[in-house]
């Protein structure tokens, strides 16, 4: 009996030994995972994504603070010395996770234009009072101040984005005040990228697989250009996005895409006079949903990305726009309907200038705050969410 029950202790007492190393081993391997991780974070450049490029320099305007400089020199061809990447910020911020998200689009789509409201409401505190957004001194917000003050207050409508090398993206620190959100900070670096990019550039050209290499996609629809080329762009970009993550056919991705129904109030000019009067209704059901164009409520992301779908084949008859997204991107879509100017309607005389409108922005945050939220960061009210 009683070596029968020391070999019962010696078992279970060879049990929990190997139990507590199986334990100490995982803890172990998680530690090294997570170090792994806070590493290449603090490695990574936010513009170009290069790891191990990074230096601190100290700031000759401030003396005391060190800026984080990035050496990496950016190649468009084989045997090109390229152009050093450059980009600077505060040793302060460097720690943080690095979310990047770009815009996607046809030249002249309102990409330009958004980004900036975007960025005008940014600074002025027009969010959601559980996060906070705190603007990062650089070229891309040097760069954006000039341009609201020429869009907004002098009423000079921005011009196409001309970039031949990597733009620099507006920063923002993102701080998430809610405690269970799995992203509580990280910096928010939104690109704005040329039409160009999006319709000509191949896969493998510099800007392009920059474009891509995101966490999130804004991809414009405007009402006002042809259909073929907005779905030949929108079916170019599925297959590139598969082809640079090298994702197989049939799998889907993990990252958010917000395709955004643009310039809303120039509905009115080419589509009113339809016997049926669908803009109308179409503008009376908008408001009724949402009328501020603000809600982060799900249901209400939701009913808007539906009424979006809706018209879309009376915008663009004979084309799915929707459906290589729909398939390639699974859940993780959503419409969102927006207007820099506002949902007031604009004229033939008056549709080119922003003179004579009244800019009341429709729609300008949401498609960045849901990306936030489809990253972990938790900003939208818990509650059902729907396909897009």
């Amino acid at each position: 009996m009683f070596t029968l029950a020391a070999g019962i202790w010696s078992a279970w007492g060879a049990a929990g030994g190997a139990a507590i190393l199986l334990a100490g081993v995982s803890g172990a391997l998680v530690f090294l995972r997570r170090t792994r991780q806070r590493r290449q974070t603090r490695e990574t450049c936010p513009k170009c994504l290069a790891v191990g490029t990074l230096s601190a320099v100290m700031d000759g305007a401030s003396p005391g603070l060190r800026v984080i400089h990035c050496r990496n020199f950016l190649t468009e061809v084989a045997g090109d010395a390229g152009e050093e990447c450059g980009f600077e910020f505060l040793e302060h911020y460097r720690n943080l996770p690095k979310l990047s998200f770009t815009t996607l689009g046809a030249p002249g789509s309102g990409k330009t234009f958004w980004a900036l409201q975007l960025y005008s409401h940014l600074i002025q505190g027009r969010y959601p009072g559980n996060v906070t957004f705190t603007r990062i001194e650089g070229p891309g917000a040097e760069r954006f101040d000039q341009m609201v003050d020429f869009a907004l207050n002098n009423r000079i409508a921005p011009s196409a984005t001309q970039v031949s090398a990597l733009p620099d993206p507006i920063v923002f620190a993102f701080q998430n005040h809610n405690r269970a959100a799995r992203l509580r900070q990280c910096l928010v670096n939104l690109f704005d990228f040329p039409g160009e990019v999006t319709v000509r550039h191949t896969h493998s050209s510099t800007l392009r697989r920059r474009q891509l290499q995101a966490d999130g996609y804004v991809f414009f629809l405007d009402p006002t250009l042809p259909a073929q080329l907005q779905g030949d762009a929108l079916a170019k970009f599925v297959e590139n996005v598969a082809a640079l993550r090298q994702i197989p056919v049939g799998r889907q991705l993990d990252v958010p895409l917000a395709i955004c129904l643009t310039k809303l109030d120039l509905l009115a000019a080419p589509h009113r006079g339809s016997s049926d009067g669908w803009v109308d209704r179409f503008y009376d059901r908008l408001r009724t949903i949402d009328p501020s164009g603000e809600s982060l409520a799900p249901e209400v992301i939701d009913r808007r990305s539906e009424l979006i779908r809706e018209i879309l084949p009376r915008l663009f008859p004979g084309w799915d726009m929707l459906r290589q997204a729909e398939g390639f991107f699974g859940p993780r879509w959503k419409l969102f309907p927006l207007t820099p100017v506002g949902l007031n309607d604009a004229t033939s005389a008056n549709a080119g200038s922003l003179v004579e409108r009244m800019i009341e922005p429709y729609g300008i945050c949401e498609p960045l705050l849901w990306m936030l939220d489809q990253n972990g960061a938790a900003v939208l009210p818990q509650g059902p969410t729907f396909r897009g």
